[in-house]
Order: structure tokens, then C-alpha cells, then sequence
């Protein structure tokens, strides 16, 4: 398929305008981890922008120590489990129910006398 000059034009600035987009939500993220990886000192001097300096795990180490997180996650990891259940039993019993009315209609509808079953018109 051949391009168009505007085609090309509207693609280079759609890559361009999407590529700041996604920079500005990449890069504070990558400015957060570097920060959780380096020395308080470090973060206090402002030496920290994107790349860890004076490496450490000690912040994650003090919030894995934390029993307040691993509560937490147990509370997360029990809603989504039980509440995917009860989500699961309540679309499948919805599910019988429609599934059984459905046939209960049809079987009536197969059961009525002739008289009283739908006619096409007669034009």
C-alpha cells in the first residue's frame, strides 16, 4: 500500500506525540525504582534521577519485614479468591436460570394448541 505524503507526515507525529506520552509515564516509574534501590544519603543529597546510586535492598527489606504488608496481601489474595468464586457461582446458577426458562417457554410454546400459537398474516 502506498502512502500518502500526509499519511507519512500524521505517522511521524503520531509516533513522536505517543512516544512523550508514553516517556512521561515510563520515566517517573523508573525514577521511583532507582530511588527505592539507593542510599538514603544519596536521595537526600539529590543524586538520584534514573540510575540507583549507592545500591541497597534495605528499604525493601524493612517493608517485607512489616507484618501490616503480609496482612494486607493475605486480605488481597482471599477477596480475589472468594470473590471470584461466588462471582463464578453466580453467573453460572444466572445462567440455569435463563438456560431453563428459555426451554420452559419453548416447550410451552410446542405444547399449545394449534389455535393458539402465533399465525403468519394472511396478506
Amino acid at each position: 500500500m502506498i502512502k500518502t505524503r500526509g499519511q507519512k507526515i500524521f505517522n511521524v507525529f503520531n509516533i513522536l506525540f505517543l512516544g512523550v506520552i508514553g516517556l512521561s509515564m515510563v520515566l517517573p516509574l523508573v525514577h521511583i525504582v532507582a530511588q527505592s534501590l539507593s542510599d538514603a544519603v544519596a536521595i537526600n543529597a539529590g543524586e538520584v534521577s534514573f540510575w540507583p546510586m549507592g545500591f541497597t535492598l534495605g528499604s525493601y527489606k524493612l517493608i517485607l519485614l512489616d507484618p501490616s504488608i503480609w496482612a494486607g496481601f493475605r486480605n488481597s489474595v482471599l477477596i480475589t479468591v472468594f470473590g471470584t468464586l461466588i462471582n463464578l457461582l453466580m453467573t453460572g446458577m444466572l445462567a440455569k436460570t435463563s438456560i431453563s426458562a428459555a426451554r420452559r417457554i419453548a416447550d410451552s410454546r410446542a405444547a399449545a394448541p394449534r389455535s393458539l400459537q402465533a399465525r403468519p398474516d394472511a396478506t
